[in-house]
């Protein structure tokens, strides 16, 4: 399915022709897969206070068999929804903003993909509260999803505002940083 998706979307115009879509989502998935059993015991300990063995006990011994691992499509989604944009803002704003400076084009390239990290946001609340909850999690999110859509808005984009500051601060140290290394080795 990834395949496929990436291929149909790397022969299209959309993409700057150094993002390789597949290469993203290769990277991503690995990445979340090997550190996401420690994030869920991380936050799973925030919300029921148990130690750390205990906590991975519970969630790799659960009657659930992937427990450790709920949640972690939509993680996996913002993931490479995230480094495509990133990577692919940039590439498009340093071609249009060539004579700024490194930090200028990756401050604004930045401010763009947080925008749409924050369209996504719901991803991260799903994410979350499956990660936390497990099976449970599809409940949390039926009660709070009802008919008053303000309620469902602030429901699935709370935190939004910290998100984006992080998204936003981060995916600019990152761009800077590496671009600026990039320019050095070259």
């Amino acid at each position: 399915m990834i395949i496929l998706s990436t291929k149909l979307f790397n022969n299209l115009d959309i993409l700057p022709a150094n993002i390789n879509i597949l290469s993203i989502a290769k990277a991503s998935f690995i990445q979340i897969n090997l550190l996401y059993p420690i994030k869920t015991a991380i936050k799973s300990q925030y919300i029921y206070n148990k130690s750390i063995s205990n906590t991975f006990k519970e969630l790799l011994f659960n009657q659930d068999k992937l427990r450790i691992y709920r949640g972690i499509i939509p993680n996996i989604s913002k993931s490479i929804i995230g480094r495509v944009s990133d990577l692919s803002l940039y590439s498009i704003i340093d071609k249009n903003l060539e004579n700024n400076s490194i930090i200028t084009k990756s401050f604004t390239s930045s401010s763009i993909s947080t925008l749409l990290k924050t369209i996504i946001m719901p991803l991260d609340v799903y994410g979350n509260i499956y990660q936390v909850h497990g099976k449970d999690g599809k409940q949390i999110i039926k009660n709070n999803l009802n008919s008053n859509k303000l309620n469902n808005i602030k429901f699935l984009y709370r935190g939004t505002l910290s998100y984006g500051l992080l998204s936003y601060l981060s995916t600019s140290l990152w761009l800077s940083s590496y671009n600026i290394l990039d320019n050095k080795i070259k």
